[in-house]
């Protein structure tokens, strides 16, 4: 079971007070535990220490007049303004903001309607609250006041839905047509003209529903199948072609097209299924801003932050904008100082790893406007996901700082202090899809990070059957292994460039578009606030088939635990792990801090590279069930339609190979044990194949004691190794382990591990390689990956999992990656990837 714990704040990380008034803000801080896989408990903490500071005051003062808690637990303030905090609890914190201001004029329900879980005990969905506050007071003038207690809510129908804490709706009724809906009703204390509704959805995502089939090859044991599910996410119910259309096109490029393999060649070990579930509305909850001026940029709508350069011919060392804003912070409202003096005022405030020059005219420009007035509505769809984060949701980490008493230079605490606050504005990327906080409750889901394997997503997905037998269970992570963990496929419906694979690589979900910006619309209607702001979706949408196959593959990738290759625009120097001792848990990246050859030098010991030492295989076969002793020797089962091959091999004398296949539960696969006989037992002879059953028996002095005999399970792989000079064969060619061992360092043909490369990387010359075979799908070991330039190493120049959207080669998979996907789904292909697929050939 997982060991999770956590720091969750109440009413959330981007909070707004005001002056005065009689409705005070009580921040509440709970530890989340996980006393049961997936179901999480929360428990107050009594007196949690806040630490504030004012970023926008003058340097020397922003540790003066800060609010504070009372012992009421409510916070008091003196001066409108915007303050940075951190909340320690024991060896965890987590940081938020707080603004403040001297008035609120409105407010509205962040949402046109909501859908909630049918549950007995816990409330799911969180309506999101929005409130306009007095403008030029140099803070925010639209705000999200969600779960504050500001504003009352109470439901029309206490039978369907009940409001519990925190403002979160519990559904008791389903709905099952849509004109039998209720509402919850929303009250501004003192303010009787202000009142609103909000219409609420019930949903039993627990009960029974019926998989449409689209591919089938094997029903009857489908837990040794590779079972992929596709969902739909904001598709009405008049969408229901479309979703299908989409799924047909992209399984269909997914098996057909050398572009994708080694999926095409494995075909015959997956099954693919469908399930159809209407939105409310199409496309998904953006959790960022996005702008809503063309200053600089000559867009609106771009997200705040923007991941990526201002176009405009900047050098090259120039800041991302959202580099910038995590360094920095939001532009103040209305402040029109030049860059000159922002760039003084910056390089006096202690911030983390500022650069002046790294900050171009177009960049200060482009960030002084980088601003919204209102905050898009949350969409209403079927399993609640949301684009990127909102700045209220953050997570916890260990990464707590003593503060300094004063705001002194000369304090060494005031350095990491501000660093630390600062890392409020260190947000996920725009393109990142996953579970919205608002729709999936904390004592369910604990962000991306974690499993949760009972939200009602997979609530939905558990109770999934096809026919009458049912089938969901396939897809449920466990502390087990299972095959088709991590093949679920979320598609939603947005024009929006979006995806990732989330919840420790269960489920993978990316949208069908490839805008860069939202389109946005700011109401018109005089009954309501005119800062209230919506998603302009398009009428018709045209969906990317090929992108959305490229994406649905590339997931997939990290469902086979394979981790993302590529360097983040933008991205500096090393990864922040780089130095742990630790490996990372992808099987395709290797961590500095574990391969190094010493603790105080860049360069690896290649021994320590886990892919280092992968076998080719000349001949391949899958053992369909446990081996077994027979006497002294061991007995492995084939297919009988292999068996005549293995028996000539027998008769040539050929020796073979038992690799067990033992993966973690989350599929990990690499290191090899070579070492251990009951994982790899080699140089074994071929005394006898029975052609009629696929039994063929074994014997060598690389055998395990004969107690371990029965290891060797289903799925595992008899072999013969690809011999070169009578040795066997590494998946590096030995010019280029030559090479590696002799200087141990990186293949990199440009040596850079200081600034993103975002595209492929060619080998350097290596000595006795031709030049043919000189190419950047050539297996070795490369810096950069897993999003940074340093720090993390890779099998290939290039890959998909570098970069799916590549033309040619760059856009497969490279021979590592290919060779882990055919281990893990059908281990008898090794022989074709080999023959088809190996980079350059024979040695």
């Amino acid at each position: 079971m997982q060991q999770f714990s956590d720091l969750v704040l109440f009413p959330h990380c981007d909070m707004h007070m005001l002056l005065s008034g009689p409705i005070k803000l009580k921040p509440r801080v709970y530890v989340r535990t996980e006393p049961a896989p997936g179901q999480y408990l929360l428990t107050l903490v009594n007196n949690p220490m806040f630490e504030f500071f004012a970023p926008n005051n003058l340097v020397g003062q922003r540790r003066n007049g800060l609010p504070r808690i009372d012992l009421d637990g409510a916070i008091t303030a003196t001066k409108v303004g915007v303050y940075l905090f951190q909340v320690q609890v024991a060896d965890k914190s987590i940081v938020g903001r707080l603004q403040v201001h001297s008035e609120m004029l409105n407010w509205w329900f962040g949402n046109d309607s909501i859908t909630t879980a049918l549950d007995p005990k816990i409330a799911h969905a969180q309506p999101s609250i929005y409130a306009r506050f007095k403008a030029n007071e140099g803070v925010d003038e639209v705000g999200d006041i969600t779960g504050h207690g500001y504003v009352t809510l109470s439901s029309r129908d206490p039978g369907k839905v009940v409001v519990a804490d925190e403002g979160r709706v519990r559904g008791l009724v389903e709905t099952v047509d849509l004109m039998e809906a209720t509402s919850i009703d929303g009250k501004l204390p003192g303010a009787p003209d202000k009142d609103k509704s909000l219409t609420v959805f019930v949903v039993d995502y627990a009960k029974p529903r019926a998989v449409d089939v689209v591919r089938r090859n094997d029903l009857s044991n489908v837990d040794d199948m590779q079972n992929v599910i596709f969902l739909p996410e904001g598709f009405h119910e008049a969408d229901k072609q479309r979703f299908e259309r989409t799924v047909d096109v992209v399984v269909d490029e997914m098996f057909n097209t050398r572009r994708h393999e080694p999926y095409g060649r494995l075909k015959a070990r997956f099954n693919v299924f469908r399930s159809y579930a209407a939105s409310i509305q199409t496309a998904l909850t953006p959790g960022f801003r996005v702008t809503d001026n063309t200053m600089i940029t000559g867009v609106t709508g771009l997200p705040i932050p923007f991941n990526g350069k201002i176009a405009g011919g900047d050098p090259p060392n120039t800041y991302t904008m959202d580099q910038l804003v995590k360094r920095v912070g939001l532009p103040i409202p209305g402040d029109t100082r030049d860059k000159q003096a922002f760039l003084n005022l910056w390089s006096s405030q202690s911030l983390d790893d500022f650069t002046p020059a790294n900050v171009s005219d177009r960049l200060f420009l482009a960030w002084r406007a980088h601003s919204s007035t209102g905050i898009l509505a949350a969409r209403d769809t079927f399993f609640g996901f949301q684009l990127g984060r909102r700045w209220a949701e953050r997570y916890s980490d260990t990464d707590g700082v003593e503060p300094p008493g004063a705001d002194d230079p000369s304090d060494p605490k005031l350095k990491p202090f501000v660093k630390r606050v600062y890392s409020f504005y260190d947000t996920v990327a725009t393109r990142f899809v996953t579970l919205d906080p608002r729709r999936h409750p904390p004592e369910r889901y604990a962000g991306s990070s974690a499993e949760n394997p009972h939200t009602s997503l997979m609530d939905y997905v558990r109770n999934l059957r096809h026919a009458t037998t049912a089938i969901g269970n396939v897809w449920v992570p466990e502390d087990k292994f299972k095959r088709s963990r991590g093949l679920i496929t979320v598609v939603a419906f947005d024009p929006f460039h979006g995806g990732t694979n989330i919840n420790v690589q269960t489920i993978a979900a990316q949208t069908t578009g490839s805008d860069k910006s939202i389109r946005y619309e700011y109401t018109t209607d005089p009954d309501l606030d005119p800062a209230v702001m919506h998603r302009a979706i398009p009428g018709t949408s045209i969906i990317d088939f090929t992108q959305v196959a490229d994406t649905v593959a590339h997931e997939f990738g990290h469902s086979f635990n394979l981790g993302d290759e590529y360097e983040e625009a933008g991205k500096t120097n090393d990864d922040p792990d780089a130095a742990r001792a630790e490996d990372l848990a992808s099987d395709n990246l290797a961590r500095l801090g574990k391969i190094r050859a010493n603790p105080t030098e860049r360069l690896f010991d290649p021994r320590l590279v886990k892919w280092i030492d992968l076998p080719r295989i000349a001949h391949s076969a899958r053992l369909v069930k446990a081996s077994a002793a027979d006497g002294s020797a061991i007995k492995v089962f084939i297919k009988p339609s292999s068996a005549a091959e293995w028996d000539m091999l027998k008769t040539a004398g050929v020796r073979a190979n038992l690799l067990r296949f033992a993966p973690t539960s989350e599929g990990v696969q690499l290191p090899l044990t070579k070492g251990d006989p009951t994982t790899y037992a080699a140089d074994l002879s071929i005394v006898h194949v029975d052609r009629g059953s696929g039994a063929v028996t074994l014997k060598g002095a690389g055998l395990p004691p004969p107690a371990a005999y029965p290891a060797f399970g289903t799925g595992s792989l008899l072999f013969v190794p690809v011999r070169h000079n009578n040795r066997e064969v590494s998946i590096v060619r030995p010019e280029v382990l030559d090479l590696l061992y002799g200087e141990q360092k990186p293949l990199n043909a440009v040596d850079n591990n200081t600034v993103a490369n975002t595209g492929p990387d060619t080998p350097r010359p290596i000595p006795g390689l031709p030049s043919r075979l000189r190419r950047r799908g050539l297996i070795g070991v490369y810096e950069g990956g897993g999003r940074y330039p340093g720090g993390n190493f890779r099998p290939a120049g290039v890959c998909k999992m570098r970069d799916q959207t590549a033309a040619g080669e760059s856009g497969e998979f490279c021979h590592v990656c290919k060779w882990l996907i055919v281990n893990r789904v059908h281990p008898g292909w090794h022989a074709w990837l080999e023959q088809w697929h190996y980079p350059g050939g024979q040695p």
